[in-house]
Parts: structure tokens; C-alpha cells; sequence
């Protein structure tokens, strides 16, 4: 079955949901509801707090009303009474809904609420009141993709496939999970709460069995019958870290001898985590020069071109005069470029290549390859990892990563994969202080920007979204561009995910040359390219990210000396928002963030799955996470479950259902 064998789903819908991530039947009932409201749990709005989420029953008995501001603007009101209390629904240029209130009629209100000026509910969703009370879904809304065409689209998925799961009946039933096409039913059509809950945890059971037995079958393979020697120069590789133009820390160094004595050992697969500015790439140009002294190739790969294209400059400045050849690679090079390139890859006149995806290519072949590094490691999926790897027999693997993974998720993941963790921070990082910003200063902070961006300094701005939502709660980049733009001309550039790879790389480059002064973006800059004269970052809707994420993105500026600021803006005033935010600009500790975010929100963001389908259900907390590693370790005694999970990682798919039938 495809998706365009659904009705509804031809060529333009088609791309819709492609953008968003959909490309297959799978894909689209993954595409998990973000939220569901209970119709059993009226709020006491009382006791609500601004910036709640509440949920209320009720009807208005006198007509909506309609205001015209100006030209393209207008707000439309009804009156509602809720337990004897006046409470105002207002939709913001969306004069339809004047249509879709009828007097006298009962209605669920679910939305955000606001005390200023009397109790108010700003663009809210409404239901009809039937009587019945089942949880309603709420899907995350994708931009030209009706709600209604979506959810049929599901249903029709739903109904006219069969999955076929790795965890059987008698697992199943042990830890209590349910079986996979009833829980994937539930979990877009529950009948309770509670249901919701099991459907989710058995997904995400079975998705996270699949990940870590993939994960323990890589790891077996690339250290069974190592054969490779390293035979480096001791004194040459020395003569190496000594010349560094700077000494290594503690921990770089710590982690450098663990690299090597895993290299002179059973092999190497190690994991080296650290906060942004930590060092990680000094310890993989160490590595890559002591494969290279043994006579072998490394590989060194990063998520995006423009920051492959800087470790490539890192690593001609570090390794180049010492005779090691570098090359870069990535999709943009010209024909040309690309088969000189491949061909001095493949004769082992290169030693050293730098590069993107672009590496999985086919048309990739080593002489020689024996090290394998992966900048930002969870941004590539277990197959392009092992796509990779497979280029060479037994290769050995540093994964490196700047999201401090939090302790029992590596513990249980990774099992035997070795760690390695750098705290300790070089002596000339710059610091960064935090501050949360309320509304009424936003006009300063933009002030203090301008006259940054006057004495040369540059700013990031980051938004969760590239286009405003309809319900107007999400500051967009196109909205803060304009806003930029007004105050500072031509100093502005802009950049997210929907521009053409070159136009990213073009406006980065202006951005790292100081052409651009402020640069509003997605969460695309997230992972991005040293900018030493960066020194401010805003970050608007705060509450939208993972305070991980936030810490990453904090960790885009103070990369020079210059001392540097994160403002971070929500208008969510919620006590669980505030406590986020406020434990964010008190904790400059990337691992504290990592543990406290694991406990407020589950696993998924360290996974890479939080965003998976467009909607973040894949969410996994301790236990769920003991729960399927349990599960993998007793299918991995079962030598049938080995070779079926170990076909998917050597011919590089990467499919956690066995078989997908059409019913």
C-alpha cells in the first residue's frame, strides 16, 4: 500500500505530507496525536492559572460578535457561562467562526486561558456538546493538510493494514504490553485515558526493543575477530598533542587514551559525549592522526555541509602540515570535483575525508578505512550509520554527541558501548548568562541587539516555526524577520529547513564572515558552524523545546572570548513552564539539563524520536526503557530473532515491524 493509493492523497497532499516527514503508510499512523482532552476533567477555572490549559462546557445566549479593526484584521467574541462566571472566547481573523457558534447551543472550550482583562480563551477549539465523552485526539496541524482529510487518511491506514511486530505473543503478554495493531488503533481512537497510555507505551516498547537490539548487533559485529593492528609511532603521536596550539584538558585527554587503548584493543566503539565548546573535535583529530600513523583511513561525518566544511578546515590546520591528506565531500561538489575526489578515496591517496550523507553514497569505496566519526551521532539513523560502516570490515566507531545523554538511557541503550564524558571546559570559554525576558522588555532586548550588531557583534534569533499557526500562540520566522528586518535593513538573514541546501550554505557563510548581523532561523542552526563573534542567542516560545535543545542552542554562542547572553522569551505562564524556564537560566550544566529533562519528559528527544512522525509520541521513561531492554535481551538469546533483526542492519533498512500486510 502507498500513501497515494489513499483516498484524498494525490500529487499536492502528497508533498504536503513528505515535507512533514510522511512517506509511507507506517509513517502516517505514527503521526501520533500531540495531546488528547479528557471531557471527563472540566477545569476549576477558579483556581486556573494564567496561561492554563483548561477545558470548560458551556453555551452562550447572546450573539457572537464581530469587530473590524482595519484593513485585514479582525476578532471575533461570544460570551460564555461557566459556573457563574463570564468567560469570553475570541478568534483572531478567522470570521468563519462567527458561523460556528450557535446561540443557545452547548460547547467544549479547550485552550489557553488569560485573566487580563477578564477571563478569555483566545482561539480555542470548540466541540459540539453529543454526550459522549471519549478523549478527543489533537493532531499537531499540517500546513494545506485539512484536519479531517488527515484523520481520514489514518483511519484508512488503519483499516487496511496489518503489522507484524519483532516482540511475540508470549512477550507480549509477560510485560504486559498489548498487541501492536490494537495499540496503534487506540492510540488514535482511545476509549479512555488509561488506554492511551498502554497503546503509547507498547508502541514505544516495541520501537525502542528494535533500536537497542540493532544497537547490540552492530556493536557484536564490528568488534567480533578484529583483525586490524595499529602499529603508531608513540613518540611521533606525543610529538603531535604536544604541538597543539593549545593543552588539552583533563577530560580530552583522559578520553584520547581511551580511544587508543580501545584501538590497541578488542576495537573501538565508543560514545564521547560533551557540552557544545568542550573539545570533542580536538580528541578526533588526535584519533584520526593516530589511525593515520598506523597507515589506516578515517572517515570523519558531519549531519550538515556546513559543518562538515569546517571540520574539513580544522582538520587541514591540524593535520596537513604533518603530510596527512584531507578531503571534503558532500553533495554540492561539481561533477568534476566528485570524481577526482572518489577516485583519491579509493586509491588511498586520501587519508582523511570529511564529508555529509554524501559518504553513504554507493559510489563510495576506501582502500584503507579503519576509523569511523560521527559528529552529533543521533541525527543519523542506526542504517546510514551502518551503511557507512560497512564500507569496511570490523570498522572501529567514535560516535561523538553535544546532547549530554542522561545515565540510565546510555546505560540501558548502549549496554557495553564504552562512554567517554568531557566536563571539563578549555580555560578561555567564554561564558554564557541566561535570562528570561518578559514581554514588557522584548522592545529592550531588541534595542541592546541593535546596538550589539552596531559594535559588531552578531545574534542569533530562533523560532519553533517558519509561518504563523492559526491559533497565533507561536512566534514565526518569518514574523521576527520582519520585525529584525524594521530595525536593522539590510543586517538581517534568515534560514530554515525549506530552503534549498546552497541557500543554507550561502546565508551561513555571510552569517560566519559577519556580512549578517542577526540571523533568524529555525532550530536548522541548532547543530551549526563556530561563529566566534556570535555572542547574543534569543530564543522565542521558549516552552516549545526540551531543555536540552535550549542548552544546544545556547551553545551556538560564547564560542570566542567575548562575553555572551541567551535570552529566552515564552508568554506560557504555566507553574510547569516557569519551572522549565527558570531551571534553565540557573543550570549552565549540560548533563544536570539532560537529567531533569528526562524526568519531566522521557527519553525520546536523546533518541531522536521526539519529532518522529511530526508529532512526538515516541517518549520513553525509565522503566520503559529497563521494560525493552529486557524484552531485546531475551529475543537476542534466540539465534531466528538474531538473523532476522541482523538482515535489516546488513542490508541497511531500518524497519522495527517484520512484515507490513494488507488486510
Amino acid at each position: 500500500m502507498l500513501l497515494s493509493d489513499i483516498k484524498g492523497i494525490k500529487t499536492k497532499r502528497l508533498e504536503i505530507l513528505n515535507n512533514s516527514g510522511i512517506y509511507t503508510p507506517v509513517d502516517l499512523i505514527s503521526f501520533f496525536p500531540k495531546r488528547y482532552i479528557d471531557l471527563n476533567k472540566l477545569s476549576d477555572i477558579k483556581t486556573a492559572n494564567e496561561g492554563d490549559d483548561v477545558l470548560i462546557l458551556a453555551k452562550t445566549d447572546e450573539d457572537v460578535k464581530v469587530s473590524y479593526i482595519r484593513k485585514n484584521m479582525n476578532i471575533v467574541k461570544a460570551k460564555f457561562i461557566y459556573d457563574n462566571l463570564n468567560v469570553y472566547v475570541t478568534y483572531f481573523n478567522q470570521p468563519y467562526m462567527a458561523k460556528n457558534i450557535v446561540k443557545g447551543k452547548y460547547y467544549y472550550i479547550s485552550g489557553k486561558l488569560k485573566r487580563k482583562g477578564g477571563l478569555t480563551v483566545a482561539n480555542p477549539t470548540l466541540y459540539p456538546f453529543t454526550g459522549d465523552t471519549l478523549p478527543i485526539p489533537v493532531y499537531t496541524k499540517i500546513k494545506g493538510l485539512p484536519q479531517s482529510t488527515l484523520v481520514s487518511a489514518i483511519d484508512t491506514v488503519l483499516s487496511s493494514v496489518h503489522l507484524n511486530g519483532y516482540i511475540p505473543p508470549s512477550l507480549t503478554a509477560k510485560y504486559g504490553l498489548s498487541e501492536i495493531n490494537s495499540a496503534y488503533a487506540r492510540v488514535h481512537h482511545p476509549t479512555s485515558m488509561d488506554e492511551v497510555l498502554q497503546a503509547k507505551r507498547t508502541v514505544s516498547i516495541e520501537y525502542l526493543n528494535y533500536m537497542i537490539s540493532v544497537y547490540a548487533l552492530v556493536r557484536k559485529s564490528n568488534t567480533a575477530q578484529k583483525k586490524r593492528v595499529y602499529n603508531a609511532s608513540k613518540s611521533q603521536f606525543y610529538n603531535f598533542i604536544k604541538s597543539l596550539p593549545f593543552v588539552l584538558t583533563t577530560d580530552q585527554q583522559k578520553t584520547v587514551e581511551n580511544i587508543i587503548s580501545d584501538l590497541n584493543g578488542e576495537g573501538c566503539n565508543r560514545l564521547v559525549q560533551g557540552d557544545v565548546g568542550c573539545g570533542k573535535t580536538a580528541v578526533a583529530m588526535c584519533a584520526i592522526y593516530y589511525a593515520y600513523l598506523s597507515g589506516y583511513q578515517s572517515v570523519f561525518m558531519a549531519p550538515t555541509e556546513v559543518l562538515a566544511f569546517q571540520h574539513y578546515k580544522t582538520a587541514i590546520s591540524y593535520l596537513e602540515k604533518y603530510g596527512v591528506k584531507v578531503v571534503f565531500l558532500s553533495g554540492s561538489l561539481k561533477k568534476s570535483e566528485r570524481i577526482l575526489t572518489l577516485e583519491r578515496i579509493a586509491n588511498g591517496e586520501a587519508d582523511v575525508v570529511v564529508g555529509t550523507h554524501a559518504l553513504f553514497s554507493d559510489d563510495v569505496s576506501f582502500q584503507n578505512l579503519a576509523l569511523v566519526i560521527t559528529d552529533e551521532q543521533q541525527r543519523f539513523g542506526v542504517k546510514q550509520r551502518s551503511a557507512l560502516e560497512n564500507k569496511t570490515k570490523d570498522a572501529d566507531v567514535v560516535a561523538m554527541t553535544a546532547t549530554p545523554i542522561p545515565r540510565t538511557l546510555a546505560l540501558t541503550l548502549y549496554g557495553e558501548l564504552q562512554v567517554s564524558t568531557i566536563k571539563t571546559m578549555p580555560k578561555n570559554k567564554a561564558s554564557i548568562k541566561t535570562r528570561f525576558i518578559p514581554k514588557e522588555k522584548e522592545e529592550g532586548m531588541w534595542k541592546y541587539v541593535k546596538d550589539k550588531a552596531e559594535s559588531g557583534e552578531q545574534t542569533y534569533v530562533v523560532c519553533p516555526a517558519i509561518e504563523e499557526d492559526e491559533d497565533g500562540e507561536i512566534t514565526s520566522v518569518s514574523q521576527i524577520y520582519k520585525k529584525a528586518s524594521a530595525i536593522l535593513g539590510d543586517n538581517v538573514g534568515v534560514i530554515h529547513g525549506q530552503l534549498k541546501e546552497e541557500t543554507k550554505n550561502r546565508i551561513m557563510k555571510k552569517f560566519a564572515e559577519g556580512e549578517i548581523k542577526v540571523l533568524v532561523a529555525t532550530t536548522v542552526i541548532e547543530v551549526g558552524i563556530d561563529v566566534k563573534n556570535a555572542t547574543t542567542m534569543i530564543i522565542y516560545n521558549a516552552d516549545r523545546f526540551g531543555l536540552s535543545q535550549l542548552h544546544q542552542l545556547r551553545g551556538r554562542v560564547g564560542r570566542g572570548e567575548k562575553e555572551s547572553y541567551c535570552f529566552v522569551l515564552s508568554d506560557n505562564e504555566s507553574s510547569v513552564t516557569k519551572e522549565r524556564i527558570s531551571y534553565f537560566c540557573s543550570c549552565s550544566d549540560g548533563f544536570e539539563l539532560s537529567e531533569y529533562d528526562f524526568s519531566m519528559r522521557g527519553g525520546g528527544d536523546f533518541l531522536g524520536t521526539a519529532q518522529h512522525g511530526g508529532s512526538g509520541e515516541f517518549s520513553f521513561d525509565a522503566d520503559g526503557i529497563r521494560t525493552a531492554k529486557a524484552i531485546s535481551d531475551e529475543l537476542l538469546a534466540d539465534e531466528n530473532y538474531r538473523k532476522i533483526i541482523g538482515s535489516t542492519v546488513t542490508d541497511n533498512r531500518f524497519e522495527y515491524f517484520k512484515d507490513i500486510t494488507l488486510n
